[in-house]
């Protein structure tokens, strides 16, 4: 038996980004990763690198028309696994192939940047970088705009859509 596991955190800078995929990508030491086992891990997309990681994500953001004034998500960082029990005699394919579908469905494929189920620690688990780029509908807003002056001195206003791509 065993039960799902499923952990995210928004990364907000390049320089949080970069340590998540050093992590990931082993090329900071990470003790509870068993080296010999490190060949057993598999990458779902063509990232393969801390490097091509952050660059893969400045690619992405740069397709963003609007971009937040405050401090913007970059990327948001899945963490899918299961308890070590469900791993004993499964290799986790179907699951992580679930996983990654679940995760398509929810965000779309061109969004998840970075896919990388790791096989070298205790428990096998997949990580994802997904950068939440999403399609706002156009809208129209009427407002409220100056059109001259009034015999008495008041302004004259008058009400005109404006479409908001």
């Amino acid at each position: 038996m065993g039960y799902a596991i499923i952990r995210t955190a928004k990364l907000t800078t390049y320089g949080n980004l970069s340590a998540s995929g050093q992590h990931t990508y082993r090329e900071k030491h990470t003790p509870n990763a068993d080296a010999e086992r490190t060949h057993l891990n598999a990458d779902l997309r063509p990232v393969r690198s801390s490097a091509a990681l952050v660059e893969a994500v400045r690619e992405r953001v740069a397709l963003a028309d609007e971009k937040h004034k405050t401090k913007p998500v970059l990327a948001i960082e899945y963490l899918i696994t299961a308890s070590p029990e469900f791993f004993a005699n499964n290799d986790g394919a179907k699951y992580f192939a679930d996983a990654m579908k679940w995760l398509e469905d929810r965000h779309g494929a061109e969004n998840i940047v970075c896919a990388n189920i790791q096989r070298d620690e205790k428990s096998p688990h997949l990580v994802a970088y997904v950068v939440p780029l999403v399609t706002k509908a156009e809208r129209t807003r009427k407002r409220s705009v100056i059109v001259g002056t009034n015999p008495d001195g008041t302004k004259r206003r008058e009400s005109r859509d404006f479409v908001e791509a």
